[in-house]
Parts: C-alpha cells; sequence; structure tokens
C-alpha cells in the first residue's frame, strides 16, 4: 500500500510540472481536495508523503488535502496545519498558511480556531522571509473573501 501513495506522490510531481501556470490545474487541486475529502486512509497517507516530501511544488496539494481532511474532521485538519508552522521547511510552512486561510471557519464552534489561526499569522509576520510574507498576503486575503 505505501507504494501507491508513493507513486500518487510522484504523479503528483509529474502534474504539478504539467499544470504549472495553467489556469486549468484548478481541477487537479479540486479533484485532490475531493478525494482527501472522501477516502480518510489515502487522505492520511497522501499527507504524510507529501510532507515527508519537505520543499518544492508538490507541496502545493497540501492545503487541498487539509480542506478536503477539514470537511470530515475539521480539528484534525486544523492540528496538522497548525503543527506544519513550526517546521524547518519554508515551502511547508507556506503550505500551511495557505491551507489554513482557506478553511471554511463559518460555523461559530470554530471561531476559537480561526481567532488561533490569525495569532499564529502575527507572530509569523516577524519572520521577514518574503516567500512566508508573500503566503500571508494570500492567506490574509482568502480569509477576507470568505
Amino acid at each position: 500500500m505505501p507504494k501507491l501513495y508513493r507513486n500518487l506522490r510522484e504523479t503528483l510531481r509529474a502534474i504539478e510540472q504539467i499544470i504549472r501556470n495553467d489556469l486549468a490545474g484548478i481541477e487537479i487541486y479540486d479533484a485532490v481536495e475531493k478525494l482527501s475529502e472522501l477516502q480518510s486512509d489515502t487522505s492520511e497517507a497522501l499527507y504524510q508523503e507529501l510532507v515527508a516530501e519537505k520543499k518544492g511544488a508538490v507541496t502545493g496539494f497540501i492545503p487541498c488535502v487539509l480542506r478536503g481532511m477539514s470537511k470530515t474532521n475539521f480539528g484534525q485538519a486544523y492540528e496538522k496545519a497548525i503543527a506544519l508552522l513550526e517546521s524547518d521547511s519554508t515551502d511547508l510552512i507556506c503550505a500551511s498558511i495557505i491551507g489554513l486561510g482557506s478553511l471554511d471557519y463559518h460555523e461559530n464552534s470554530r471561531n476559537e480556531y480561526l481567532q488561533n489561526t490569525l495569532e499564529h499569522y502575527q507572530k509569523l509576520k516577524r519572520r521577514r522571509k518574503a516567500q512566508v510574507t508573500a503566503s500571508l498576503i494570500k492567506s490574509y486575503g482568502r480569509l477576507v473573501r470568505n
């Protein structure tokens, strides 16, 4: 079974190269999100494989996996995203920021999650890394729109 997930990670890496700068690529990200929503075992294994990658464009699929997971277990997906903020990989931190910014905080029971996210963002602003700052800006924009 683990080989299947490594193959899926490799497939996503190849797909990412193909869809880079292609607006049709949104459909691939949506498919990964839907897969993660419907198949919790697959989403967990895929998440672990993508996190193990640590850097590179394939980590851009992590927010999709987190969003999909959050539709069936918001707390678990949220905790995974928060844990990634402690990573030593800037790509994983950025994936986490984007993931946190794309979660659905609309339910009243999720207000504390949103406040916690904003507190983490404040701490991250102090890092002064261009890639992190760009992810924060994108994420703040998503939170404002939603």
